[in-house]
């Protein structure tokens, strides 16, 4: 049974998709190998049901044991990150991505966080935000994901056992249109994180 919470963490999982298989085909990043769902034993929602997350992983590097992101890098790896909660949003119609990022989008937040500081950019997080938050509101305006959250988790979703996994190769090919006429809007996300982060970021210089 599909219920509500499974159903909330396939559309945030399908956003992290979105933006790594456009990253992947422009930007020649690594491409999504897996995503399942698994339940949370020490979570419980409010109506008494097991919370769930998405796990997803990538062909030759592990997501959860992936080296930070480089300063260069930097602006696809947060578009990655914070997609998820974009879809999510727009899923609930919330007005913007914090509710998610300060629940169950909570990992994706503090992610940011570390590869933000780790390239000495952690004063630029509110302005980060307001960038995505900003890109949100533009998407929800434009209806620009009522395609993905018209795909049926039941059609893509297959369990074993406790746990819920992707059909992966099947979801990709149904997502290729979509992926192709969001390209432009999405590049247009990451060059206003890029221009953030070089107005704000001065990069150390090279130790020889």
């Amino acid at each position: 049974m599909i219920t509500n919470n499974i159903r909330r963490v396939f559309y945030h999982e399908l956003g992290h998709l979105v933006a790594h298989e456009v990253n992947h085909v422009i930007f020649a990043r690594l491409p999504v190998r897996s995503i399942k769902i698994v339940r949370r034993l020490d979570v419980k929602t409010e109506d008494g049901d097991n919370d769930y997350e998405g796990r997803l992983d990538f062909h030759k590097v592990d997501s959860g044991q992936s080296p930070p992101a480089s300063l260069d890098g930097l602006p696809k790896f947060l578009a990655g990150i914070l997609h998820g909660c974009i879809v999510q949003a727009f899923y609930h119609k919330d007005q913007s991505i914090s509710l998610c990022l300060n629940t169950n989008g909570g990992c994706d937040l503090n992610c940011m966080r570390r590869n933000l500081e780790f390239n000495g950019a952690g004063s630029v997080e509110s302005l980060i935000l307001n960038v995505f938050n900003q890109y949100y509101n533009e998407c929800l305006a434009n209806n620009e994901f009522e395609y993905l959250i018209s795909l049926e988790p039941e059609k893509y979703l297959e369990k074993r056992q406790a746990v819920y996994y992707f059909k992966i190769e099947e979801l990709k090919i149904d997502l290729q249109p979509f992926i192709k006429n969001y390209e432009k809007r999405y590049l247009a996300l990451i060059k206003a994180v890029e221009d953030l982060i070089t107005k704000n970021t001065v990069k150390q210089p090279v130790r020889i």
